[in-house]
């Protein structure tokens, strides 16, 4: 099973583009072109992606991608054109299930949460320039929560 997300834009101009995680775990990037055709731009293969999200993780005005993956997740940086750089970042344990992208700590950063097959929860904090430090959460013990006794 693969998915489909249609994204503000990764590099086209007030265009929604395509972002696609096949079934095979690689992620496509598709440009729109403004009259009704897409250009493959990007083509991620061997990631073994299981969820991705878009967000403006490095605060430079384009989309990045966080990436889980049946092993460490990845951050790939825009370029501003639609092309994606590695930034060499391995994050967690893998078996990544779910990510999802929110300004937990309003710091003006996109945070990340991802759902592990595990049953755990890790989560990411930006360093402001889509860097992340992460801490592992079990789901019986939610992030602040305190211990009893």
């Amino acid at each position: 099973m693969g998915s489909l997300g249609l994204t503000g834009t990764t590099g086209s101009v007030n265009k929604l583009d395509i972002v696609l995680l096949k079934s095979n775990g690689d992620v496509e990037i598709w440009r729109n072109e403004g009259n009704g055709t897409f250009t493959n731009t990007s083509l991620l293969t061997g990631m073994n992606a299981t969820s991705l999200a878009l967000g403006d993780l490095n605060r430079d005005g384009s989309l990045d991608l966080f990436i889980a993956t049946a092993g460490p997740d990845q951050v790939w940086f825009n370029d501003g054109a639609g092309v994606f750089s590695d930034s060499g970042q391995r994050l967690g344990t893998g078996s990544g299930k779910s990510v999802a992208l929110g300004d937990f700590f309003y710091h003006n950063c996109l945070d990340v949460w991802t759902a592990n097959g595990s049953g755990n929860i890790e989560f990411w904090v930006n360093n402001g320039s889509g860097f992340f430090a992460g801490r592992e959460v079990s789901p019986a013990r939610p992030l602040g929560a305190r211990r009893s006794g």
